[in-house]
């Protein structure tokens, strides 16, 4: 399980940046000095292998925002790790490409992923509010399940919307000037203050 676990992380990142439909099986047996045989014993064809990428970036989502949410000494600090560990952790441009070379060249496997990444990312998000508002750190009044959606919502806007191509170039800043933006409007100003201080110390 551990093998396919990291096989699986250093797939994922190869096809971020290199491109879902061009990359063969033996580009990646090439640069991640695994046999061919290994690959497709793990994951029988190149479809069942991105298939198994999403499978596996979801439980990610999960284990990470668990791990983020315990960990952090505060929930300033809980927002801060999860835009650069589990949102940005690779890099918005690779996202965008990949995403639109599912969208043209794996439409079907598209249509069935993103509602079910997006409705994760929700949950991932509702737990984060839900920490925030158990140490006093959220605005009074604030919908949670509603900061969830919008949170995650802008995430994916940024990430499928074809019209940011035509009027902003660095997708990257966009989306994370969305991002906080909308966790700024949910903490109050303790979590605000805290919130900036990590973002000035990155």
């Amino acid at each position: 399980m551990r093998f396919r676990y990291e096989l699986l992380e250093k797939i994922i990142v190869y096809l971020y940046r290199n491109g879902f439909k061009t990359t063969k099986m033996t580009d990646l047996s090439d640069d991640l000095d695994v046999t061919i045989a290994v690959l497709y014993k793990e994951f029988g064809n190149k479809q069942e292998m991105i298939e198994a990428c999403f499978y596996h970036m979801m439980k990610v989502y999960d284990r990470k925002t668990a791990e983020i949410c315990m960990e952090s000494k505060d929930p300033a600090e809980m927002f801060f790790r999860f835009k650069n560990e589990v949102l940005f952790n690779i890099s918005m441009v690779d996202q965008r490409r990949s995403w639109n070379e599912l969208r043209t060249s794996f439409h079907k496997l598209y249509n069935r992923e993103l509602p079910v990444q997006l409705q994760q990312l929700i949950l991932c998000f509702e737990s984060l509010y839900g920490e925030a508002k158990k140490k006093d750190f959220l605005r009074e009044g604030v919908d949670i399940p509603m900061a969830a959606k919008a949170s995650a919502f802008s995430y994916f806007e940024v990430l499928n919307s074809p019209i940011y191509d035509e009027i902003e170039k660095n997708f990257e800043k966009v989306a994370q000037w969305y991002y906080d933006l909308i966790v700024r409007g949910c903490l109050n100003t303790e979590g605000i203050l805290a919130y900036n201080q990590y973002n000035k110390n990155q």
